[in-house]
């Protein structure tokens, strides 16, 4: 009856509410593993061979490699202490992005920013590194913006930068990049709340001006019967005395309740 539907209105609007991070956090819930780690890191879909073995045997790599590596997981430990992370197999580093300032739309409790390394999928640092950004409650978008955009075509890497080590430049072009696209994902949404409120106020002074034409051309009864209808259960209210004067108050449709009042009970 009316009580259920009033109970799933409300959860429409507290889903309305949530910031779009967790709308998609609940959403990505439902989806398979594969499908959901690909999702969370923006990337298309899970059937891109290149990351395939992401977390399986690592590529052979040399022993001038492995050294490089750790000459640079050494000099990464000193610039991020605790928020730089290898997994235990050395398939893998992770650092947390330290001084990321989300969207303020996206409201308390946002997730840590993460950059992500997947050393076992190639011989890096004689490739290109294997990278994915998760986390920072940011939406699917903004992670393929940084995917496409920001790592695919604004960062440079070729043959000449083999054995360079660029972990640390790939993180401030990360948090560069997420913040390019926030600010410009937050001028949108507050052009989007302008312009919404500017329909708001457009579509309730059409609604009061249709009113005010409507009641011009009623008739006595049909003055009372709408007058009736906008005050709801105050209209079976005694009349009041004369003496008493109601607040210069307007309806939800832009006429004064008083004008209301008067056309019930004049």
């Amino acid at each position: 009856g009316g009580g259920g539907e009033g109970r799933g209105a409300s959860g429409a609007n507290k889903q309305q509410m949530l910031p779009e991070w967790k709308v998609e956090e609940k959403n990505n819930r439902n989806l398979p593993d594969d499908d959901r780690w690909f999702r969370e890191r923006g990337l298309a879909n899970s059937g891109e061979e290149r990351w395939s073995s992401k977390s399986d045997k690592a590529v052979e790599v040399s022993d001038e490699v492995k050294e490089l590596r750790e000459q640079e997981a050494e000099v990464l430990e000193s610039i991020y202490d605790t928020c730089f992370q290898k997994a235990e197999n050395e398939n893998s580093w992770v650092v947390l992005v330290e001084g990321y300032e989300p969207s303020s739309f996206w409201g308390p409790d946002t997730p840590d920013l993460t950059v992500e390394f997947w050393l076992g999928l190639n011989t890096y640092p004689t490739e290109r590194p294997a990278v994915t950004v998760t986390g920072g409650g940011l939406p699917f978008d903004a992670l393929k913006f940084i995917n496409d955009v920001t790592l695919a075509e604004n960062w440079d890497w070729d043959d000449d930068r083999s054995g360079e080590p660029v972990c640390f430049e790939v993180v401030e072009v990360v948090r560069d990049g997420i913040a390019e696209w926030i600010s410009d994902y937050e001028e949108a949404k507050k052009r989007e709340d302008e312009e919404r409120k500017k329909d708001q106020r457009e579509k309730a002074k059409k609604d009061a001006e249709e009113q005010r034409l409507t009641k011009k051309t009623m008739t006595e009864p049909e003055r009372r019967q709408y007058a009736k209808q906008q005050l709801g259960s105050f209209a079976s209210a005694p009349p009041l005395p004369k003496t008493q004067k109601p607040p210069p108050s307007r309806s939800d449709t832009g006429v004064r309740e008083v004008d209301l009042v008067k056309d019930l009970f004049g």
